[in-house]
């Protein structure tokens, strides 16, 4: 009989990795709304641009890469952007490959060696002879033995805890390689929807003059497949962008945009017989576990939804009307919700009402969004208490999901702050003393230099203190004279 995938308890409380992973979505597709041509608030610009720059996804608000070269002509700015969109994600996905490398090296010493070595260390402070009591510098190494036994402590608990055990069994478990492609897959997941709409912007034009209207001979703009988006001076499918933009984005729809969906649901086809197996969970247990049995391959899915998305996002802009793309992403989030709610493919009920839950406040941040577009004189006040009411929507969810991830791990934070805190306190107690140490040592120095001229600063500060005195006074006598005379003259 075929075993059962380790399931998620279904009225259970989910798992960390869940809330984190229903989280980031939800900021892809905040993303994905906020890429819309509306004249959003600053408060609504400035929080996507913070998000976009965490993810990974382009950005004009965080910057542009086409801001290195402000000497080049507009079509040198378009490739400038068009490349750094498509090659900065996969510098950064080899960036966090580099690092894992080196880092697993690091983790590959032995846990048990490491705690040895802490130990013998710790050992070795605790044997250290006492010094002696008989001066200042016999105190500060005292409260050097005991800053470095605090400094053992806490590397030992590190080298002892969770993280550090996950990460041994990970280097026991799987190998460099399979540990390189498992980082590789939860990046490309990461930073999927802004590759994804860098690639499909290569094929984004938009019509400028149909010959229509009053002056139709006036009309200069008239290419019959309109002006791409990202150079409006450039004709599509037309010169360079033939023959050079596109197919680059040919190739990077390939790759980007249906690359990882399929990938996905292959390696999923591949294991299909053996996703109960520990190896296999332990590998690829992220793509499917969160997921019931038979809709195994739903990541796949996730992904050509935000692909869905991202498509209205960008050939939506060829429309007439941008209220026309607002119903057209609301229409897109609707189905959504309506496929996700009637498959059900998540086995824990609390992910269900949460990823529901993210997919209302966005749709109804693409309804308020309408009221940008619907009038031309929208006032400032009105705009901003819509634009709080979308951000106090996503701003209140995020907290939410936060909270959940914090409420896991309550007691262990407020132990390690507790810690922490201590070992704080004790540090700048320590420091104190040193502190009030050196300053009574260096008082008592100027002390002893006072002594000897004592008498001699104490006789310039009375003739100071006089002549002070003196020129006060007469000071004031002149004045009283002056006074006086004057009022004699009048008279």
């Amino acid at each position: 009989m075929k075993k059962e995938v380790k399931p998620t308890p279904e009225h259970g409380t989910a798992s960390p990795s869940e809330l984190l992973k229903v989280a980031i979505i939800h900021v892809q597709y905040y993303i994905i709304i906020t890429r819309l041509p509306v004249a959003y608030p600053d408060v609504i610009t400035k929080l996507s641009g913070i998000v976009s720059a965490a993810t990974g996804a382009e950005s004009t608000i965080a910057f542009a890469y086409s801001c290195f070269f402000p000497e080049q002509p507009s079509g040198g700015q378009a490739r400038a952007q068009l490349l750094g969109a498509l090659l900065v994600p996969c510098a950064t996905v080899a960036v966090c490959l580099a690092v894992w490398t080196l880092s697993a090296r690091e983790t590959a010493v032995p846990l048990e060696g490491k705690l040895g070595s802490g130990s013998k260390q710790r050992a070795g402070a605790l044997t250290t002879p006492p010094p002696t009591r008989s001066s200042s510098r016999s105190f500060r190494r005292r409260m050097s033995s005991k800053l470095s036994r605090i400094a053992h402590s806490l590397s030992d608990s590190f080298n002892r805890s969770r993280l550090m055990g996950k990460l041994a069994r990970l280097d026991e478990a799987m190998g460099v390689r399979q540990q390189l492609g498992l980082v590789f897959i939860i990046a490309v997941f990461i930073l999927y929807p802004g590759w994804a709409q860098a690639a499909l912007s290569v094929f984004a034009c938009y019509l400028i003059d149909d010959r229509s209207g009053p002056f139709p001979d006036q009309q200069q703009a008239t290419w019959r497949y309109g002006y791409w988006i990202r150079d409006m001076a450039q004709e599509c499918y037309s010169g360079v962008h033939l023959s050079l933009y596109v197919p680059i984005g040919i190739a990077a729809v390939i790759l980007v945009c249906f690359g990882p969906p399929i990938g996905s649901f292959a390696l999923l086809w591949r294991h299909q017989g053996k996703l109960d197996r520990p190896d296999v969970q332990r590998r690829y247990g992220f793509l499917y576990a969160r997921y019931k049995e038979k809709y195994y391959w739903w990541e796949s899915v996730l992904m050509l939804e935000e692909l869905v998305l991202v498509a209205v996002e960008v050939f939506g802009r060829s429309l007439p009307e941008v209220s026309h793309q607002i119903l057209l992403m609301l229409a897109a989030f609707i189905a959504i919700s309506v496929v996700n709610m009637t498959c059900a493919p998540v086995r824990n009920h609390t992910i269900i009402l949460l990823e529901f839950l993210s997919l209302g406040v966005l749709s109804l941040t693409v309804t308020l969004s309408l009221y940008f577009v619907v009038s031309d004189n929208l006032a400032i006040r009105p705009a901003m208490a819509v634009g709080l009411i979308i951000l106090v929507m996503n701003t209140a969810l995020l907290l939410g999901f936060m909270g959940l991830l914090l409420r896991h791990s309550w007691d262990k934070l407020r132990n390690r702050a507790a810690r922490l805190l201590n070992y704080i306190v004790n540090t700048m107690a320590v420091g104190l003393i040193i502190v009030i140490m050196n300053t009574a040592l260096l008082l008592g120095f100027m002390g002893l230099l006072l002594r000897h001229h004592w008498d001699k600063l104490r006789n310039r500060a009375a003739r100071l203190l006089n002549y002070i005195v003196n020129t006060v006074r007469g000071t004031a006598e002149r004045n009283s004279v002056t006074s006086e005379a004057s009022a004699g003259d009048s008279a």
